[in-house]
Formats: C-alpha cells, sequence, structure tokens
C-alpha cells in the first residue's frame, strides 16, 4: 500500500512512485544526490520553477510535442519558445528564463516514455 504525497525532490528514492508527464504513475529507477550549483528560474503563467541547467523540461505547442529540452537551451531559445507549454501539452506557458544565483539541486529518473515527472510550481512573488 502507498501514501500520495507532496514530497521535495531531494526526499524521493529509487523505487518510489511519482506522477508523469502523461497524468500516470511511474516508478523513479535512479536518482541524483542534492549538488550545489548554478540554477535558472523558469517563470510560467501559473509560478515558477528553480532548477540547473541541464534539468530536461518537455515543451509543447497544443498538442504537439516539440521535444526535450535542458533548461539552459530554454534560456537560449526563450524568444522561440515563450508561450508554449512546458512540461505536458496543457502545462504552463513559458514567460521567462532568469539568473537564479546558487543554489542545491537534485534529479530523478523515472521509468516513463520520456522520463518526465510532475512539479509543482512556487507562486510567491509571480504577479
Amino acid at each position: 500500500m502507498w501514501e500520495e504525497k507532496l514530497s521535495p525532490i531531494s526526499d524521493i528514492r529509487v523505487g518510489d512512485m511519482v506522477m508523469g508527464s502523461d497524468g500516470a504513475w511511474h516508478a523513479v529507477v535512479e536518482t541524483h544526490a542534492s549538488q550545489r550549483m548554478h540554477l535558472l528560474k523558469l517563470v510560467t503563467d501559473r509560478g515558477y520553477v528553480c532548477c540547473g541547467y541541464q534539468h530536461e523540461w518537455s515543451i509543447w505547442s497544443g498538442n504537439l510535442p516539440l521535444g526535450n529540452f535542458h533548461a539552459g537551451e530554454l534560456a537560449s531559445l526563450l524568444d522561440t519558445l515563450e508561450g508554449l507549454h512546458i512540461g505536458a501539452e496543457n502545462g504552463p506557458k513559458l514567460v521567462a528564463v532568469e539568473e537564479a544565483g546558487q543554489g542545491d539541486a537534485a534529479c530523478i529518473t523515472t521509468d516513463a516514455k520520456d522520463h518526465q515527472f510532475e512539479i509543482l510550481l512556487k507562486t510567491d512573488g509571480v504577479t
């Protein structure tokens, strides 16, 4: 039996189940320990999330997946990708990519086809 709950990514372990970008539950198959690194702040129309430059994001135009991009690529392609959906076809729309300074970031890999997982956005300070 398992319990559905919200957890920081640093608390997730191999074998845990997470919600995939496809709306189904997927097993975590690999974790990477939290590391101090330079972060980017991805701002969407629903909130924001901070992540490392190498974090992969799926980008969608309507119901058409355009592929996975590293956060650092999103920053350099913002003029092209702004307003497209991030994470899922009905995901939030990308508004901006900003420098976020140094911080801790962890990563997980799932058994989902795209290896993506649901991330809940922070909403404090977003207008």
